[in-house]
């Protein structure tokens, strides 16, 4: 009989271990899913920042392409380009009065020593004609910004009719504003 009572020890003894290592195994399972869970949560999170940083990236890239903009009037440019606004950054004497525009639009041709495209279909279209008098005088002004007053004096309609200029390709183009649209949209 104590044989039996040691065997039935014996058995409530490995039931017992069987319980406290079914729990740890249990407890051990419940950690493993926590930890699954955990990682994918991390994982996800990781990735919804990674789409964010990119968005944020792209968000910095127009930023930092509007700034450019507005701190250098022509934007990005070709080397060519470059220099032909460099010499339109050189102060002229303007002293015009009642001067065709034609023959104001060569003087800043001949003074800058810059190749100019002049529009005249598209800006007598618009109302700017070549025979338009400017009136002005500045000191100690760029070519670009007293060329940009002149072309706003002889722009009455103004909107997408006011003459503009932008370089391209080493030319000085002047045309109205919508057909300048057009061109750089080629």
């Amino acid at each position: 009989m104590r044989h039996i009572t040691i065997i039935a020890a014996i058995g409530l003894f490995g039931l017992a271990l069987t319980a406290v290592a079914d729990r740890k195994e249990s407890k051990e399972s419940k950690e493993r899913n926590h930890n699954e869970k955990s990682k994918e949560a991390l994982l996800a999170a990781i990735d919804h920042l990674e789409q964010r940083l990119a968005k944020l990236e792209k968000h910095v890239k127009a930023l930092e392409a509007k700034l450019e903009a507005k701190t250098n009037p022509f934007g990005k440019m070709k080397e060519i380009d470059q220099k032909i606004a460099k010499k339109l950054q050189e102060p002229l004497p303007i002293n015009f009065e009642a001067n065709k525009l034609v023959n104001v639009l060569d003087y800043f041709r001949n003074t800058t020593g810059c190749s100019f495209f002049v529009n005249w279909a598209a800006l007598e279209a618009a109302g700017v004609e070549q025979s338009t008098p400017i009136t002005m005088q500045l000191n100690n002004v760029a070519a670009a910004h007293a060329m940009k007053l002149v072309l706003i004096q002889s722009s009455p309609k103004g909107g997408d009719n006011a003459a503009v200029f932008q370089v391209h390709n080493g030319v000085v183009y002047i045309t109205t504003k919508k057909d300048m649209n057009r061109l750089t949209e080629e």
